[in-house]
């Protein structure tokens, strides 16, 4: 599914991170993702990243890249395994644990904006929009998992975070050679974005990958 495509490739891609508080022990033998924390997109936003989607399909389709639905988009701030409490939680008590944990990240944040910065790929497999790393964004990021991480919750990016949107991805079985790469980054690199307004960030939400709520 595409919420899938787009939380777990957050984990992908090879940006240094700010350090987080994150024991040796939790950040080792993590699990499987079945849930990501988010952050959602307007309708304006949205409607802009659907024309730049629409002007970038044909050289897009020229990669092997097919497109994501952009009624999915999101900024994903991480991705975790919920599968260990969920044998200990009832289905009601774990809805009232999601909302508590995210009341808990929220207490004491206060509201930002993140840009978006230039078009990118990763490994020629994934087209996307790169959204600026500012600090109140790395600090929200490390808040969700130390808060998750403090209730046995772990995050199962092992890679830095790379907060980004999806426009297109590809089949990642299929290698790409590195002159197909530096093509699509040159052709990439010249093009500029549209006039888009940083997304205003005020909330979050958490959403399991099989597209429940």
């Amino acid at each position: 599914m595409a919420e899938l495509s787009e939380a777990l490739v957050s984990a992908t891609l090879p940006i240094e991170e700010s350090p987080s508080k994150r024991s040796p022990q939790s950040s080792a033998n993590r699990g499987s993702p079945t849930h990501f924390v988010y952050i959602k997109l307007d309708d304006e936003v949205r409607s802009h990243l659907r024309i730049l989607q629409e002007a970038l399909r044909e050289d897009a389709l020229k990669h092997d890249l097919e497109e994501i639905q952009i009624r999915h988009a999101h900024i994903t701030v991480g991705v975790f395994d919920f599968l260990p409490i969920q044998e200990v939680y009832s289905q009601e008590g774990l809805d009232t644990l999601k909302k508590d944990l995210l009341t808990e990240v929220m207490e004491n944040t206060q509201s930002f904006e993140v840009k978006f910065l230039d078009l990118g790929h990763f490994q020629g497999k994934f087209l996307y929009v790169g959204i600026e790393r500012c600090q109140d964004l790395l600090d929200l990021r490390s808040k969700v998992v130390d808060t998750f991480e403090k209730h046995s919750i772990l995050c199962t990016d092992k890679r830095p975070y790379a907060p980004h949107i999806t426009l297109f991805k590809g089949n990642t079985r299929t290698p790409v050679d590195e002159e197909t790469k530096l093509s699509l980054r040159k052709y990439l690199s010249s093009i500029e974005l549209p006039d888009m307004k940083p997304v205003w960030v005020d909330d979050i939400h958490i959403r399991e990958i099989s597209g429940g709520k």
